[in-house]
């Protein structure tokens, strides 16, 4: 062990050197810029020299050593032996009003630098108390071609990480060492480092535009440096994939993008998280992107979705068949009606894959929708990305005459940039409509839900849904989620299954799935997540068999006030509290190695006032059947204290309400 730090010490020492040492054979007069948090906590070094170089600090200790900062534009490398004409910084603290969301006002304060170079080019740099971003804005003349982003993220020692690969976003988040991941191989962002200073780095991107979206893969020589990889610009397609539903490219050009050469580039962001808890609660992805394109927003409006697919269309003691008809779409109105449910979904096969408008005769999809307008319940209506872009407008006009809501989009599977471009399209044409939007099949939120808030879910995760058909969905990585995939945003995991069992009890089955977890585990999703279109993943039958705790379920919101976090390690346990109204709700999440208990003081609550905590927490026996769970309540107030035990594989949620 004292070899190994002997050895990292060295090689930091080295690294240093030769990074100064560079510059002086270079015969390159260093200019260097320091930028600081509102907090003073994290600083940005910024070295302009043969190359630009950002180096971050959190306390004084390195979490990224000096790395390269550069992209190249019609095969000219922005960054290399760049002189600066003039730099800028100011300070800005607002806020920002959130459409949906984990709070309703979001504090936007950051100080900025901005460094103006010869060759009709910028770099922006944004340092706030959890992290630090910058970005390239170019002043060129018609359109451009961006060969490649040359940067790299630079690490002391042999750090690990939470890595995400596969042929999409809905993979699994593996811990790591850099040294170990294949240089053959693209990792989906985020992915979350632990440094050598014991401060914790994640690497996201925001405002991506016209742009395809970034990936990360281990650099060349060191085995300790990450460096940006992207899907080449499509020049050829064919169509295949899952039912013929994907535009698949057969041939790419030799460059990442052809965009206006007068722009902003997206935003390179590190999340510097000296605790686990800034993880489980950072807003700078949603800050960082472009402000609002929509005025009015009335219209767009969070909540719960009674869902079809999930529980394999079933319904018990009906007097029909159940299944992609008629009868179960109105049965599903009718008891989203009764439970003040807002929504269902009309998932696939409602109409042909391949043409939106040829609509299956089982489903008459005008009855339906019109059915749900006169209950005051929003139909959203399934359709395969490719096919709804080529029918864009006949489509959209269409589902808006027959009433329905929104459309839930599958089956990108892309994340170039002509697929950005397509997600922008169908945002801004659903808007004209007031239609809202989730995406399946997708990229990781970078923004653009904060642009077009209609699109008000995106999946880009591993959920419930995978349970139908594999074990991959465990409670560690349930709980790893709020630390890695949220750091996006809004995340259709899809909760609310009512088969739980933990452990080896767990079985895979199609129909009517099981969940991987406690029941309370289970019903703590629906706080601990940010989920603004939530679903109802089960059929409403099996919800109907347990009226009191669905009651319960049904009344938690799926946008917030305000929210804190008060307990949280990365992959072990989180424990959120959110506000709505006059109410709170706890949401706490456990892995399956071992229960843990938490006292968790409530001075969050107002003063003086008296509240009654309604608690739904693990049962003795959940280890033999999830399903298990006690409720009791108790009168509270600010000065009052819970003790909140949690299962393996368990959780926690509680409801306080003023008396």
């Amino acid at each position: 062990m004292g070899y190994n730090k002997h050895l990292i010490q060295m090689k930091k020492t080295i690294y240093i050197l030769m990074f100064f040492s560079g510059m002086v054979s270079a015969g390159i007069q260093a200019q260097q810029y320091v930028i600081s948090s509102p907090d003073q906590k994290i600083s940005a070094k910024i070295t302009v020299g043969e190359n630009v170089y950002c180096a971050i600090t959190c306390e004084g200790r390195f979490v990224l050593m000096p790395s390269p900062v550069s992209m190249t534009v019609n095969g000219n490398r922005l960054g290399y032996r760049a002189r600066v004409k003039a730099s800028q910084t100011r300070e800005v603290n607002t806020m920002v009003s959130a459409v949906y969301g984990v709070r309703a006002q979001i504090p936007d304060h950051y100080r900025e630098l901005k460094l103006d170079f010869e060759g009709n080019y910028s770099l922006l740099f944004r340092v706030y108390d959890k992290g630090v971003a910058w970005r390239f804005q170019t002043g060129f003349k018609g359109k451009v071609i961006v060969n490649g982003e040359e940067s790299e993220f630079r690490f002391d020692g042999w750090p690990e990480g939470w890595f995400s690969e596969g042929n999409s976003y809905e993979t699994l988040y593996t811990l790591k060492k850099i040294a170990e991941l294949d240089l053959q191989k693209n990792y989906f962002l985020p992915c979350v480092l632990n440094t050598t200073s014991g401060v914790k780095l994640a690497i996201v991107e925001s405002d991506v535009d016209d742009y395809p979206c970034m990936h990360i893969r281990k650099s060349p020589g060191f085995n300790v440096n990450l460096q940006p990889a992207f899907d080449y610009y499509p020049l050829q397609f064919k169509q295949g994939g899952f039912n013929n539903y994907i535009l698949e490219v057969t041939q790419r050009a030799g460059y990442i993008a052809y965009t206006d050469g007068t722009r902003s580039f997206p935003w390179r962001v590190c999340i510097v998280a000296p605790r686990d808890e800034v993880l489980a609660d950072c807003d700078l992805v949603y800050l960082l992107a472009r402000p609002q394109a929509i005025q009015e927003t009335d219209w767009i409006k969070p909540g719960q979705v009674m869902w079809d697919w999930w529980a394999d269309y079933v319904l018990e003691g009906v007097d029909f068949k159940s299944g992609i008809n008629t009868s179960t779409y109105l049965y599903h109105i009718d008891f989203a009606d009764k439970w003040n449910i807002p929504y269902i979904l009309v998932d696939w096969k409602w109409s042909d894959g391949q043409d939106l408008l040829l609509i299956n005769p089982e489903v008459d999809v005008r009855r339906v929708c019109a059915y749900g307008r006169q209950k005051g319940v929003g139909v959203i209506l399934w359709a395969p990305s490719f096919t709804l872009d080529r029918q864009l407008d006949r489509v959209l006009d269409s589902m808006a005459a027959w009433g329905a809501i929104g459309v839930k989009v599958d089956f990108f599977d892309r994340w170039d940039q002509l697929a950005d471009q397509m997600y922008e399209r169908i945002a801004r044409a659903c808007a004209r409509r007031r239609m809202i939007v989730d995406f399946h099949g997708c990229y990781l939120p970078c923004g653009l839900h904060r642009t077009y808030p209609n699109i008000i879910n995106y999946e880009g995760v591993l959920g419930n849904e995978v349970n139908k058909w594999d074990k991959k969905v465990t409670p560690e990585h349930k709980v790893t989620l709020p630390f890695t995939r949220m750091l996006g945003g809004p995340m259709d995991f899809t909760p609310g299954g009512m088969r739980n069992a933990v452990g080896d009890n767990f079985v895979v089955r199609n129909t009517l799935p099981f969940t991987n977890g406690t029941r309370c585990m289970e019903m703590a999703l629906y706080v601990v997540y940010q989920e603004p279109l939530v679903m109802l993943s089960d059929a409403a039958t099996e919800y109907a068999k347990e009226p009191e705790l669905f009651r319960f379920i049904t009344h938690i919101p799926s946008s917030w006030d305000e929210s804190k976090v008060l307990e949280a390690r990365m992959s072990d346990y989180l424990i959120v509290a959110r506000k709505k109204g006059n109410e709170w709700y706890i949401g706490g999440i456990n892995d399956e190695t071992m229960e843990r208990e938490f006292t968790v003081p409530l001075s969050f609550l107002d003063a003086g006032k008296q509240y009654v905590a309604h608690l739904y927490t693990d049962g003795v026996n959940t280890d033999k059947i999830g399903t298990d769970y006690r409720y009791t309540t108790r009168e509270v107030s600010s000065s009052s204290s819970l003790s909140l035990k949690m299962n393996r594989g368990g959780g926690c949620i509680v409801r306080i309400v003023p008396r």
